[in-house]
C-alpha cells in the first residue's frame, strides 16, 4: 500500500500550516494496514459479549444448567459466526416445550452487528 508522506514545510516566522495532520494520516494508514486484525479482534470480543447475553436469555427462558451450552463462535478462516445451543431445549421434546434461544438470536442478528461495529469504533477513537 502506498503511504502518504508529508514533508516539513517551513516558513519564516510561523509553524507549518498543516500541523497535526500527519499524525492523523499515519493513524488511519496503520488502521487500514491492520484492518483484518482489528475486525478479527472486534468480532471475537463482540461474540463473547453476545454469548454472555444469550446465556442469560437462555436462563430466563428456563434452560437451567443447559443455558451454559449456548455458544457463539467465530470461524476466522471462513469469516462465519456460529451460534449453537442445546437442541432439546431449543426445539422441545414430548414433555418440554420449545424455548427458542438460538433461533431468537438469529432473528436478532442486528444486535451482534451493532456490538461488532461498536468494538470497531472503539479502536478508531
Amino acid at each position: 500500500m502506498q503511504k502518504a508522506v508529508l514533508t516539513s514545510m517551513s516558513s519564516v516566522g510561523s509553524s507549518a500550516p498543516v500541523e497535526g495532520i500527519p499524525t492523523i494520516v499515519a493513524f488511519y494508514e496503520n488502521y487500514l494496514d491492520n484492518i483484518d486484525t482489528y475486525i478479527n479482534e472486534a468480532v471475537v470480543k463482540a461474540s463473547s459479549a453476545y454469548q454472555h447475553d444469550l446465556t442469560r436469555y437462555a436462563h430466563s427462558k428456563g434452560w437451567g444448567d443447559k443455558a451454559e451450552t449456548v455458544s457463539v463462535d467465530f470461524d476466522n478462516k471462513d469469516m462465519e459466526i456460529v451460534i449453537s445451543g442445546d437442541k432439546e431445549m431449543e426445539y422441545g421434546t414430548g414433555r418440554v416445550p420449545p424455548a427458542p434461544v438460538v433461533r431468537a438470536a438469529v432473528s436478532r442478528v442486528a444486535d451482534l452487528e451493532n456490538l461488532i461495529n461498536s468494538e470497531l469504533k472503539k479502536r478508531m477513537l
